[in-house]
């Protein structure tokens, strides 16, 4: 009789028993990672087009609300969606048939989002490979890194108004929460770039830049652009962008490389000089924004999308507008403002696309084509005045666009929320761009206007009005104001119980001997 060998034998079925067990996991893998139905917070009501059976024909009405996975005995997995008809019989409906039925002609906010849901598979992605908890409490840690490197930059524009105007508005689009079960809210934060940009980061943080809430010219375009952003978080687009990525460098060392080309471009910013920049007017926030916004951050976070993404939220952008009763083509009407914008700024890749993003003409036809761009809201520019006014201000100091910054003064003046640093702006954008005595004039006004709406004196504008006198040749004027500009200036330097700002104090010594030697020569001219 042959001697059994007892060790290979037990090893033999180990290896069978965990064969086994590996094969009814995967068996089982949609079951585990997810569930194997979702029910529909928003049940759709749905006519088909086609005759299915006997009982449901072409033109009958069926109310869906869930879905459902079920595996074969092939090892794949179909789905089915159950709904009902108006005498309470329950069907089962095959996915190509929802998918072609037609939809509700005036659905709700809600019926929007959950036809979305459907037709663009995200409950069978998550049905198929479950919701990813992994994944999305990796993306939630890259946001939040992303989130605290902006608040540590100071890239926040914070304002009370601005920020319960933009949830309101949010309201409006989407409850702010998903109900299938999958983590995360939707929150929108602004940040101080006078470039026009959005995005929807993985937690479902809404990111606007100032510049994007400037360039749209209605509150409808400012929401066909939110809603746009919120498809993005509600149909997974990032996770599904996420998982083109195979290699995937640490997210520490992501976030410190981030941070040292940011020290680079800092000091490459203040390395430079403009000649319409003040002291104390306007931080580097703008080459910051521009540093911190980089593809490589983008792709990060799963935020490079694909065509199909960008149209399907471009979509839904439309049909939330249609669903608040408001101008559905204010979504083409936003992608042209941003077009313009991008033409004249000389920022041509984002007018013609790329490989992985389509080009704004391209998505401008799909909505529908080009419609009137020169719609305006004074009730709309009377909303953002703020945001106008720091954009206005990035604009004439840093980049020395002078005709965009007194469009965006303009709009805040028609909208009767002109403020003293509009006035003031206003005043240095006419002396920069005539001489004549009736544009001085105009500029004085401007610059008494702002004075009477300065909420303390302000000792700086002396020197305005002095430069605007001497160019109406009131000399004497004009040295009674360096006169007073000059005592204000020894007024601000520190005592010896002081603390010091280096800085400052450098720039108040210079002024002082700027304004010493001015004096002398008016008085020579």
């Amino acid at each position: 009789m042959p001697k059994i060998d007892y060790g290979f034998l037990k090893n033999n079925i180990f290896m069978r028993s965990t064969i086994l067990v590996l094969f009814a996991l995967c068996l089982n893998v949609f079951d585990i990672l997810g569930q194997n139905q979702i029910t529909f917070k928003n049940p759709i009501e749905i006519v088909l087009n086609k005759n299915y059976s006997k009982e449901l024909k072409e033109g009958s009405k069926i109310v869906i609300s869930r879905i459902v996975g079920q595996r074969g005995t092939d090892g794949f997995i179909s789905f089915s969606y159950i709904g009902s008809d108006s005498l309470g019989a329950e069907y089962y409906l095959k996915e190509s048939l929802v998918k072609n039925a037609i939809y509700p002609l005036n659905p709700s906010v809600e019926q929007v989002w959950e036809i979305g849901l459907i037709k663009n598979k995200v409950y069978e992605e998550l049905l198929l490979n479950g919701y990813r908890f992994d994944i999305r409490k990796e993306l939630n840690q890259e946001a939040t890194s992303f989130i605290k490197l902006l608040s540590e930059r100071d890239q926040f524009f914070n304002d009370a108004y601005l920020e319960d105007y933009l949830y309101r508005i949010l309201n409006k689009i989407h409850k702010g929460y998903l109900t299938d079960g999958r983590p995360g809210n939707i929150s929108i934060r602004v940040i101080k770039d006078a470039t026009p940009n959005a995005m929807a980061l993985p937690n479902g943080c809404i990111i606007l830049t100032t510049g994007l809430i400037s360039c749209m010219n209605s509150e409808s375009q400012l929401i066909g652009i939110i809603a746009h952003e919120v498809a993005h978080f509600v149909n997974d687009h990032h996770i599904l962008s996420y998982l083109k990525e195979q290699a995937r460098q640490k997210r520490a060392e992501f976030w410190t490389g981030v941070v040292a080309g940011l020290a680079v471009a800092t000091d490459a910013y203040l390395a430079s000089n403009n000649r319409n920049y003040s002291f104390g007017v306007l931080s580097n926030t703008a080459i910051v924004a521009a540093t911190l916004i980089s593809e490589a951050v983008v792709k990060r976070m799963g935020i490079n999308y694909s065509h199909d993404q960008e149209f399907s939220a471009d979509m839904l952008g439309k049909n939330i507008l249609n669903s608040l009763s408001l101008e559905e083509y204010a979504m083409a009407g936003a992608l042209q403002l941003l077009k313009k914008h991008n033409y004249f700024s000389g920022d041509y890749s984002a007018i013609v696309g790329g490989e992985s993003h389509p080009s704004i003409e391209n998505r401008i036809y799909a909505l529908g084509g080009y419609y009137s761009d020169t719609v305006s809201s004074k009730k709309y520019d009377a909303e953002i005045s703020f945001v106008n006014t720091y954009n206005a201000a990035n604009l004439f100091y840093i980049k020395s666009d002078f005709m965009a910054a007194l469009n965006l003064i303009n709009r805040n003046i028609t909208a009767k929320t002109g403020s003293a640093e509009d006035f003031l702006i206003k005043s240095r954008l006419i002396m920069r761009l005539g001489d004549t005595r009736e544009s001085n004039v105009e500029a004085l006004d401007l610059l008494n206007t702002s004075r009477q709406l300065m909420t303390e004196p302000s000792f700086w504008l002396e020197k305005d009005e002095a430069l605007i006198q001497l160019r109406l040749n009131e000399k004497v004027k004009s040295v009674s104001c360096l006169n007073r500009y000059h005592e204000s200036l020894k007024g601000e330097l520190p005592n010896s119980k002081q603390s010091i700002n280096f800085d400052y104090l450098d720039f108040l010594r210079k002024e002082i001997s700027w304004t010493v030697d001015m004096i002398k020569k008016i008085e020579s001219l």
